[in-house]
Formats: C-alpha cells, structure tokens, sequence
C-alpha cells in the first residue's frame, strides 16, 4: 500500500491527475466505485493546496455548466450519461 500514487510521497504525478479527479467529480464520475481512488482523492482535497490551486481559481459556474452538461446528454441520449462514459465502460 502506498499514499500516494507512486508511493508515500505526494509527487508530480498527484499534481497532474489533481484537476482530472476534480473535473471527473464536477462530471459526475461514480468515484464511489473505485476505492483507492477515492481514498487518494479525499487526502489531496485534504491538502491547503488543492484550495488554493483548483477550487480558488476554478472559473465561476463551471460546476455549473458540467452539471447541464450531463444533464443535456441524458436528454439527447435518454440513458444517464457522464462526461467520461467511454472511461466508465472500459473501466467496467
């Protein structure tokens, strides 16, 4: 086991994935189903630096415009569809 993802020290490879998480979550990606995951993401929002680099200069609305989108492809669609459906399926 290890803390983060290349071992028990937050790395550049925590810094990348930071906002991919955080846009995978505004999308409504099920992290719920991917314990380890959700476990890593909790310890970065955890982090004084995750305020600061992504909820602080996280344009105004863009929760916003994410939710409309899935909402938007579920109408298109009629299925519950997330902005990483193709993911979702592989990772199935």
């Amino acid at each position: 086991d290890r803390d983060w993802l290349l071992g028990n020290e937050m790395s550049l490879a925590d810094i990348a994935w930071m906002p991919n998480v955080h846009r995978m979550m505004l999308m409504d990606w099920p992290l719920e189903r991917y314990p380890h995951l959700c476990r890593w993401f909790e310890q970065v929002k955890a982090r004084p630096s995750y305020q600061k680099a992504l909820v602080e200069w996280e344009p105004a609305g863009l929760q916003d415009r994410f939710s409309r989108y899935v909402v938007e492809r579920q109408k298109e669609t009629g299925i519950h569809v997330t902005a990483f459906g193709v993911l979702a399926k592989a990772a199935a």
